[in-house]
């Protein structure tokens, strides 16, 4: 390719939109971040999948019968469990 004006603005052009992209990414994780520690929605869907865990749980027992092998719960531990916003942040 030459070194022309049209090649320099299709480089020029190719660079802003490759910049505005890796912008809107950083700019849209930061709105992600600040949503799953301020919203309402968060914390209740959370609490929407502890209860339903629960519910689980509690039917499980109540269908077993003793020569069955014993109940077992296994889960990660992530931010489900552990808060990873420092203290003092919300």
């Amino acid at each position: 390719m030459r070194n022309t004006p049209l090649a320099k603005l299709f480089i020029s052009l190719a660079f802003v939109t490759f910049s505005s992209a890796i912008y809107a990414q950083q700019n849209n994780l930061a709105y992600a971040v600040a949503w799953k520690q301020t919203a309402a929605e968060h914390l209740a869907l959370y609490h929407q999948a502890f209860n339903i865990a629960k519910i689980q749980v509690e039917t499980a027992i109540a269908r077993r019968h003793e020569p069955q092998k014993p109940l077992a719960i296994i889960s990660d531990v992530d931010e489900t469990y552990c808060s990873q916003i420092p203290t003092g942040v919300i």
